[in-house]
């Protein structure tokens, strides 16, 4: 009797664990695919991958020597977008927070990261870290954002314009 109760407790335990454990392991493999972009998109440009951070879909990195900023974005159709951005093109970078309403009421559509150049014929970069046609609230973006953005300020300084 009690192996009996034994063993469809353990099997309940497993079938409760089971979609926990699948949805590491998707989140795993996927950060695994956007660091394989990364790194491709560094050694593209005769560098390494320094610092990296992952947001739902998408992968930021600075390389090694503070050089370049690497972006890695899976779009729905599978398509993906590799970004690669000397530092010392940079003239600014500042976060654009895109909402609709007013007050206490407004609603975070777009969250990016907005890079002017100090060639002022090339146009603005724009990373997307949030949209809501994308997913339905932020996970973690905003404070991923503002860390990028002094992250990548920090980077400007070696590169005095």
């Amino acid at each position: 009797m009690e192996l009996g109760v034994i063993a469809i407790g353990a099997t309940v335990i497993a079938l409760c664990a089971m979609p926990f454990i699948a949805t590491a392991n998707n989140r795993k493999k996927k950060q695994k695919e956007l660091l394989n972009g990364l790194n491709t998109i560094a050694t593209t440009q005769q560098s390494h991958l320094g610092i990296h951070d992952f947001g739902m879909e998408f992968a930021i990195g600075l390389s090694s020597a503070k050089n370049y900023v690497f972006f890695y974005k899976n779009l729905k159709n599978g398509q993906p977008i590799s970004i690669c951005i000397p530092i010392n093109t940079i003239k600014n970078c500042k976060i654009l927070e895109s909402k609709q309403g007013a007050g206490s009421e407004a609603i975070l559509q777009k969250l990016e990261l907005v890079i002017t150049f100090l060639d002022k014929e090339s146009t603005p970069c724009t990373l997307v870290f949030f949209d809501t046609d994308e997913h339905f609230q932020p996970n973690g973006e905003l404070s991923l954002i503002r860390q990028w953005e002094t992250n990548i300020k920090q980077a400007m300084e070696f590169y005095p314009n």
